[in-house]
């Protein structure tokens, strides 16, 4: 089990904004997306009523290099748009990661679009070497490393595909990905450690970063139901595992940020843009002096929409206390903040 103070190690590191995230296709299975397994399955299950063959036992990606084969292309990628084209059933823990505002890039192997979908206009996404752009900083870049539906030449999915993603140096979005992964701390979630290629992903991040960093900067592997063995691998190659769902850790997170996130700023660990973005994606605006560090003011951004109820921030209470304590607070539904008793110290 993963030590308390680990995890809020990482929790302080993705509020500094020092985390490069990877979300893979578990994280959308809430969604009504096939796991791997599942997608295996149905592929292998269309092979059989198309050939006659049985390759249940193989790999996805020698199934769906047959598959593809005798489907031809088109119908191939019609196939599989099938299966990940279609409305979501739940899309709450993409709604609930966009409103953390501490990721400045997210790296996919996901095909759907769910993930742009959550945080609309505030990003922008990279499949190819056609979308190098210059950098947007006030925008999440997401990096959709095995392609999507717009591109369909880029999925990949087969045998073929993998080593041509694999095999093609000329591959400026992965060397892009490669270059933040040694210098940020790399967090899984939603990835199945029995496929090779995430493994082979876990260990070119353990190998690049232990070359660059002496010290060596842990990276981390969100999952649920880890086996010992599992977690034995992990450890290692020095990956520290997480034994929860992708909604439960974010969950985690926000709540971890919530109760932070004012004296994280106020520290400096936390930028000023992004906790200006995290309060206004919370509805809760405020007066900010940049010189002091000194919060006041709080109110809703929007006063049609409440406040969420359960959102605590340890909040300075300047216009209460002249001598700069911060209290611990709860912003009302009605636009007030509420300081107990018991925090009106003298």
């Amino acid at each position: 089990m993963i030590k308390m103070k680990d995890k809020e190690k990482l929790f302080r590191s993705i509020s500094s904004k020092d985390v490069l995230l990877f979300i893979g296709a578990g994280f959308s299975i809430p969604c009504g997306l096939p796991s791997g397994n599942d997608l295996k399955k149905l592929l292998a299950d269309k092979l059989h009523k198309h050939t006659g063959s049985r390759m249940h036992d193989l790999p996805l990606q020698d199934i769906s290099d047959t598959l593809k084969n005798e489907l031809g292309d088109e119908e191939f990628i019609k196939l599989l748009s099938s299966y990940f084209l279609i409305p979501s059933k739940d899309t709450s823990s993409h709604d609930l990661l966009a409103s953390i505002t501490f990721f400045d890039n997210i790296v996919t192997t996901n095909y759907e679009t769910y993930l742009e979908d959550a945080f609309g206009d505030r990003c922008f996404v990279k499949i190819s070497n056609d979308d190098l752009v210059e950098r947007d900083k006030n925008r999440v870049c997401i990096y959709k490393i095995h392609g999507d539906f717009s591109q369909p030449d880029k999925i990949v999915i087969t045998k073929s595909d993998y080593a041509r993603f694999s095999n093609n140096t000329n591959n400026l979005i992965w060397n892009e990905v490669k270059g933040l992964m040694s210098k940020k701390i790399v967090l899984f979630v939603g990835y199945s450690i029995d496929d090779i290629h995430v493994y082979n992903y876990l260990f070119e991040v353990t190998t690049r970063t232990s070359m660059i960093d002496e010290k060596y900067r842990h990276a981390y592997y969100v999952a649920p139901k880890l086996t010992k063995e599992q977690k034995a691998l992990l450890r290692s190659r020095k990956i520290i595992p997480i034994n929860s769902t992708g909604k439960k850790f974010f969950e985690d997170l926000d709540n971890f940020l919530k109760k932070n996130i004012v004296s994280s700023y106020k520290k400096k660990e936390t930028d000023k843009s992004s906790f200006s973005d995290y309060m206004a994606l919370k509805n809760i605006s405020f007066d900010m002096d940049s010189h002091n560090q000194t919060l006041a003011n709080f109110k809703p951004v929007d006063n049609l929409k409440p406040f969420d109820r359960k959102s605590y921030f340890t909040l300075e209470a300047s216009s209460l206390d002249p001598k700069d304590l911060q209290k611990a607070g709860i912003v009302t539904e009605e636009g007030g903040l509420r300081i107990p008793a018991e925090n009106l110290h003298q």
